[in-house]
């Protein structure tokens, strides 16, 4: 069992959702004891040697240390989380003196599970809209596929989107932008049938210009640009992918961008 598991089992019994101990027990099967602070000043027994002397003030010394680093934790955390949340949804919480100082990061995250946890059709809906929400060649091509990405991730626990489904969205999107009808157009006719994400054989070696008859400016050789085009497209797709990484990737991400860029043969733009 997966500590979200655990987290969403203990918020899902109302009856102990304040308890910590459980979650932690259910979790990691040992018991969670929140620490407390040792107290104001040390006391030493009249007739405590120096070992002894030592002993309680090294305990005394660790036991605040663990008090300070567990309230800065949740102090953090609630932090976090409350500036990730829109106010909206957890103002039923904020005392009109004390704001959230003292509600603790499980009853928040309780809160936010039992009103707005619930994902239903309509929200799949939208999340699926905005998988395909239309990329612009003025963006980084990355913001395609963490789109796509993110919205498999919403989906994942209600009705998950297949791997085809996402690659789908992707080529869709990619030839809507007009920049890579070309590449893509050559992809489909060379590359086998879709094949799950992870599994994707995309061609990812440059094509090599024929020195002899190429033109004397590299980036206006249109005779090659459809294979430059389709090439930096597939190794971006395989690195999001994790297809293939390191400098190939890293060392064409630059023109990559430039070519997302580039007005397309025959356009008017």
């Amino acid at each position: 069992m997966t500590l979200i598991d655990a987290w969403r089992r203990q918020l899902r019994t109302p009856s102990s959702h304040h308890s910590s101990s459980n979650l932690h027990c259910t979790a990691t099967a040992v018991a969670w004891v929140t620490p407390e602070h040792p107290g104001a000043h040390l006391v030493h027994g009249a007739n405590a040697t120096a070992a002894q002397i030592t002993e309680i003030n090294r305990l005394f010394n660790e036991n605040l240390e663990r008090f300070h680093i567990c309230k800065a934790t949740g102090t953090a955390l609630k932090k976090q989380l409350l500036e990730a949340v829109p106010a909206t949804f957890t103002l039923t919480l904020k005392n009109d003196l004390f704001g959230y100082a003292n509600v603790t990061v499980l009853e928040i995250l309780y809160h936010l599970d039992t009103q707005y946890g619930k994902v239903d059709q309509e929200d799949l809906k939208e999340d699926f809209e905005r998988m395909g929400a239309a990329w612009s060649p003025t963006q980084p091509i990355e913001d395609l596929f963490n789109q796509i990405k993110a919205a498999q991730l919403y989906a994942a626990a209600y009705d998950p989107i297949t791997n085809k489904t996402a690659i789908r969205a992707a080529t869709t999107n990619l030839a809507n932008s007009e920049v890579f009808t070309e590449a893509l157009r050559e992809w489909k006719t060379k590359m086998k049938p879709i094949t799950p994400w992870q599994d994707l054989n995309f061609t990812s070696r440059r094509p090599t210009r024929n020195v002899a008859n190429s033109s004397p400016h590299p980036k206006l050789d249109m005779q090659t640009e459809p294979s430059r085009r389709k090439n930096l497209t597939t190794m971006a797709i395989q690195s999001r992918c994790g297809i293939v990484t390191g400098p190939q990737y890293d060392s064409h991400r630059h023109e990559l961008h430039q070519t997302s860029h580039r007005t397309p043969k025959g356009s008017n733009r």
